[in-house]
């Protein structure tokens, strides 16, 4: 039965963090890389576009293209910017983490 019980437990443990990671890469970090990899084609597609031939009233592209060349970026805390490198590091912390669990929970088993 105990052995049960904790196969069990690291089922439900495994099933959950990798939902977790799941929506935190779907609902984050995916949309986040989008919109930075867009921003930064913006002033390329804007540049490319007969802005020169527009009315004058209409050359308001001019700022907005210099506006466009900071790309956007989503910041969390206001200190790491959330994108698919950040989904990356927290994966790589998570597995670190859940085998240096393991390895302290058979050493003070053995």
């Amino acid at each position: 039965m105990f052995f049960r019980d904790t196969i069990e437990e690291i089922m439900r443990a495994v099933i959950y963090s990798a939902l977790m990671f799941f929506e935190f890469f779907i609902c984050y970090c995916f949309p986040a890389q989008e919109l930075m990899t867009q921003s930064k084609e913006l002033p390329d597609i804007l540049y490319c576009t007969n802005w020169y031939r527009y009315q004058k009233h209409s050359k308001d592209v001019l700022t907005f293209l210099g506006k466009c060349q900071v790309p956007i970026t989503l910041n969390v805390g206001g200190m790491v910017e959330l994108d698919l490198r950040t989904a990356v590091a927290a994966l790589k912390t998570m597995v670190s983490y859940s085998m240096f669990l393991r390895t302290m929970t058979l050493l003070s088993e053995g």
